[in-house]
């Protein structure tokens, strides 16, 4: 009888018992394997051995539950006594299965994003996506630094704007209202303390707990994305001459503006929409641009106090071509 400290989860098994051999540490496996989830609509892992196990994927425990399988029978049976087997004597192991998509969804907006899931699997995966983030995650991020500002941007550009919009404006955690309560800059992390994790290559959990940083830019990207996508301030095609002014949000926020100090000089745009849209914009000596937003119909607008104009859509956006110096856009 060994006395062994077993942390995991909220505290249960704190401390316990073991009835273990002296080697066992030594003798306890993990398997690990890293694979893509470029393309998958739906994941089930499958696990079948003797002895218990626990299974995590991109960190995260597939099931709550401890001592997996709870029964394991290793009675030899002959076939000529139970035909329903499959060889002369057998010992019945169980197998167990789990559904895991849900673990997936970070990384299937990596192979959308990258544009490399074939084509006739895109709208399905979009969907898929879509309702993991509006039922699963009920409208809240569940991902971390590399895949956050992925995930957002690529949510925006692609018909789910309403998505971003609801999980960026949650106040429940994981959320960033949530993580900001008491704070004056963003932490480290969504739970702001160390959570679980395991040792490499062996079977001790560390529990957390402990304080992460209270002033970490772990997930600062959403600043320029707000930037680019609310405000509408897209430099993307700086290097080309080209700025474009493309405020995404318009449907929920009614105003945003940004400024920008490039090597041209400034570049500012501030929207309203407070029953009519307008908007200001700067555009410096040695750039052009153009005013763009996401519709289907056409639309019709004044430059400058000019006449009005009307613009026809083409693939879901309204484009208007802007010169430089100041410009006032108006409904």
């Amino acid at each position: 009888m060994q006395q062994k400290k077993y942390l995991a989860g909220d505290g249960i098994l704190q401390t316990a018992k073991w009835i273990t051999h002296p080697r066992a540490s030594e003798n306890t496996l993990a398997f690990e394997k890293n694979f893509s989830g470029e393309g998958v609509l739906s994941a089930r892992l499958f696990i079948c051995g003797l002895g218990f196990f626990q299974a995590f994927l991109n960190g995260k425990g597939v099931d709550e539950r401890y001592f997996m399988p709870a029964f394991t029978d290793y009675e030899k049976r002959d076939i000529c006594k139970n035909p329903q087997l499959l060889i002369g004597q057998s010992q019945r192991v169980f197998a167990h299965t789990y559904d895991v998509t849900k673990f997936l969804q970070g990384e299937n907006v990596l192979p959308l994003a990258y544009g490399i899931v074939p084509k006739p699997y895109i709208e399905r995966l979009q969907e898929k996506v879509r309702r993991k983030y509006a039922e699963e995650t009920a409208y809240h991020l569940d991902t971390g630094i590399v895949a956050t500002p992925i995930v957002v941007e690529y949510l925006t550009e692609n018909g789910m704007a309403d998505v971003v919009y609801r999980m960026l404006t949650a106040v429940d955690y994981p959320s960033y209202a949530d993580m900001l309560k008491g704070e004056t800059t963003l932490p480290e992390h969504w739970s702001k303390r160390w959570p679980d994790y395991h040792v490499a290559n062996s079977d001790e959990v560390v529990k957390g707990g402990g304080h992460l940083s209270h002033c970490h830019p772990m997930f600062g990207a959403i600043i320029a994305w707000m930037y680019k996508r609310v405000a509408g301030l897209d430099l993307s095609s700086l290097y080309q001459g080209r700025v474009c002014f493309a405020p995404r949000f318009t449907k929920w926020i009614k105003e945003a503006s940004a400024t920008v100090e490039t090597a041209f000089g400034v570049v500012k745009i501030a929207w309203e929409k407070r029953g009519k849209f307008t908007a200001d914009i700067h555009i410096p000596q040695g750039l052009e641009g153009w005013f763009e937003l996401d519709l289907n119909e056409p639309l019709t607008m004044t430059v400058n106090g000019g006449q009005k104009c009307r613009y026809l859509p083409q693939n879901g956006k309204v484009k208007i071509p802007l010169s430089r110096g100041d410009i006032h856009i108006s409904e």
